[in-house]
C-alpha cells in the first residue's frame, strides 16, 4: 500500500500539478493545497443545487466576492477536474485504506502474554524457555507495529 501510495502521489503531481505551478503561491500539490480546493469545491457545491454550477455566468470569486473573469473560470474549471482525475482519486483510495489499517494496527492487542495472566503463570511453573521465546517473540511484534507506524508517518 505504502507503493501504491508513492507511485500514485508521483501520478497525481504528474497528471496534472505543472498547470497549476505559479509564482504568486507556493506549495502548489501540497496536502493543504488539496484540502483548500477540497473545501472549496464543498462550499461551492452548497451554493447552488447543482453541483455543476459554479462557476459560471457572472458568478464571483467565493473567498473575495470579486467578479470571476475568464481565466479565473477556467482555472477553478480545471481545479474541480484535477479533484475528479483518476490518478487523485486512486490516490484518495489508497490513503483510506492506509487509515483503515493504521486503525487496525493500533487497535491490535499484542498483550497476550501479561505478566498478571494465567499463561504467563503457568509457562512461568512449567516451561521457563518457553516463557523467554514467546516474550521475545511479542516484544518483537510490538517492534514491528511500531516500525510500520513510523512508515504510516513519512
Amino acid at each position: 500500500m505504502i507503493q501504491d501510495y508513492i507511485h500514485n502521489k508521483k501520478l497525481s503531481a504528474s497528471e496534472g500539478l505543472a498547470q497549476f505551478e505559479t509564482e504568486n503561491i507556493g506549495s502548489i500539490g501540497s496536502d493543504e493545497w488539496k484540502d483548500l480546493l477540497v473545501a472549496a469545491k464543498a462550499f461551492a457545491e452548497i451554493q447552488y443545487d447543482d453541483e455543476d454550477l459554479y462557476p459560471a455566468g457572472k458568478d464571483f470569486c467565493l473567498l473575495c466576492h470579486q467578479p470571476l473573469s475568464k481565466e479565473a473560470k477556467q482555472l477553478i474549471e480545471a481545479y474541480w477536474k484535477f479533484l475528479t482525475s483518476n490518478a487523485e482519486k486512486d490516490l484518495n483510495k489508497i490513503i483510506d485504506k492506509i487509515s483503515e489499517q493504521q486503525t487496525e494496527l493500533a487497535e491490535l492487542d499484542t498483550k497476550v502474554l501479561s505478566d498478571d495472566s494465567v499463561l504467563f503463570d503457568w509457562f512461568s511453573e512449567n516451561s521457563e524457555a518457553n516463557l523467554k521465546i514467546w516474550t521475545a517473540q511479542i516484544k518483537s511484534v510490538e517492534a514491528l507495529r511500531k516500525q510500520i507506524f513510523s512508515f504510516f508517518e513519512r
